[in-house]
């Protein structure tokens, strides 16, 4: 199953027509400011799907190519136009790419491509809050390395200039280079395993949902626009509705299938005690028959009306496995 790389931009469309209630910062949206006819170019390219059946490698394969050419479309646009598009999207997702397929010193040159895309465009309040500035901190970037960069690339920017020669007179630099280390750099990237993921997973689900509400989610529908917005960020290939597994002639389905289809993330919006019984009935459920397909889960509780009264119990009860994370949220 392929996802729609043109998602996000139609989630957008929804939430502002529909749901005038959700905030998304403009650094969460892949692209934006493009004039219509460029704009028209990337959905062109953006609603190809892959053809089904590929392995991992020929699927790996087939994202790169489609995440290179929207780049190259941008890039070959700022000549046609006469100005600077923003690119920190397609070079995120190939990066991301890279690193899923193992080529850890490749992904986290695209990374670093990103940064500097998004240390251009956005302000310096903007920046601290992109999808770039998360993945290079969960691999062991610091913040003063990435400010060195940052600080590096405000002084050397030109016309239309290309993030890889950006990226490279930064890391010539010994002041910058002082703080990124190929030995430490590569090293953080291969000791980033499952638990590192899921937790910096659960840690933006804890920290980045609720703001995204003025009034409460609507329906568990709603709350997943919100949610797939935002594990974009962490897993630009997650996939919605899967059916990880059947038993006794039932499948079950997850909301979101992440990491490689290795971890389930399932959404329960509780609006009284009455959805709380029923929602810890369905984890325990879930459980038993997600872990035979994938190696963890992560369950979030979104609670509008404060029936979850006492959190750690709740987690104490249904955490006991050690593949199990629940997050809670009220509202």
């Amino acid at each position: 199953m392929f996802v729609a790389h043109d998602r996000l931009r139609r989630f957008w469309k929804l939430m502002t027509s529909k749901l005038p209630n959700l905030r998304i910062p403009r650094q969460w949206m892949p692209y934006h400011g493009l004039p219509d006819e460029l704009q028209q170019q990337i959905d062109s390219i953006e609603s190809k799907k892959g053809p089904p059946g590929l392995s991992a490698e020929d699927r790996n394969s087939w994202y790169l190519e489609h995440y290179e050419e929207l780049y190259q479309v941008l890039v070959s646009a700022q000549e046609t136009f006469g100005q600077r598009f923003h690119k920190g999207a397609p070079l995120y997702n190939i990066a991301f790419v890279h690193y899923l397929a193992g080529k850890m010193d490749e992904g986290l040159r695209y990374f670093l491509m990103s940064f500097v895309e998004d240390c251009i465009t956005y302000t310096s309040y903007e920046i601290w809050n992109t999808f770039s500035v998360a993945h290079l901190k969960g691999l062991g970037i610091s913040i003063d390395a990435l400010a060195a960069i940052r600080n590096m690339v405000l002084t050397k920017i030109r016309s239309m200039s290309l993030p890889s020669m950006l990226l490279q007179e930064c890391l010539d630099n010994k002041s910058v280079s002082e703080y990124i280390s190929d030995r430490i750099t590569i090293q953080a990237l291969k000791e980033v395993d499952l638990d590192i993921q899921v937790s910096r997973l659960v840690a933006m689900l804890e920290s980045e949902i609720r703001p995204c509400f003025d009034r409460p989610p609507i329906d568990e529908n709603h709350l997943a626009i919100a949610v797939s917005a935002l594990c974009r960020g962490i897993d630009p290939l997650h996939e919605r509705e899967v059916a990880i597994v059947r038993k006794l002639g039932k499948d079950f389905t997850t909301d979101f299938l992440l990491f490689g289809r290795k971890v389930a993330l399932e959404l329960k919006l509780v609006k009284n005690s009455s959805d709380l019984s029923r929602a810890k009935d369905a984890i325990v459920a879930d459980v038993v028959a997600y872990l035979e397909g994938v190696a963890q889960c992560v369950f979030l509780l979104y609670d509008t009306s404060g029936a979850v009264d006492d959190v750690p119990k709740l987690k104490n009860e249904l955490e006991r496995n050690k593949a199990v994370r629940l997050v809670v949220v009220k509202h």
